[in-house]
């Protein structure tokens, strides 16, 4: 699934299962700031309701046997080691350099693509 998307699983009673499914929204100038991730604009929850009519005329809104579950019930375990080449021992002053390895752990879900880790070390 690609990043800042979403899928959802419906399966109507007497249907098959439908995948519903598209980018998520960004959310910036509808919402707090403190509820965005500042650097994506997408909330870090999401929610969903639910609605149901038999028109204007009776006016009754009902839904039954409502199930929620997620899609995958063991999600992927993400590690990252982190090696310096001055074993730990840092002089200040000196050079160092950083080796990070972003992995999967065997106890998670499998993950469809090479997981990958971005950052930037300040220069003091």
């Amino acid at each position: 699934m690609p990043a800042y998307s979403y899928v959802v699983a419906a399966t109507p009673i007497g249907a098959s299962r439908q995948l519903i499914g598209g980018l998520l929204p960004s959310a910036a100038g509808f919402e707090p700031a403190s509820w965005l991730d500042p650097v994506t604009g997408i909330p870090y929850q999401l929610a969903f309701g639910f609605s149901a009519s038999t028109g204007g005329s009776t006016d009754i809104h009902e839904i039954s046997n409502v199930a929620l579950s997620p899609l995958n019930t063991n999600p992927p375990r993400f590690g990252l080691g982190l090696i310096d080449s001055a074993a730990g021992h840092l002089v200040q002053g000196s050079s160092v350099t950083y080796l990070a390895s972003p992995s999967v752990s065997a106890s998670g879900g499998s993950e469809g693509q090479v997981p990958s880790f971005t950052t930037t070390f300040p220069q003091d």
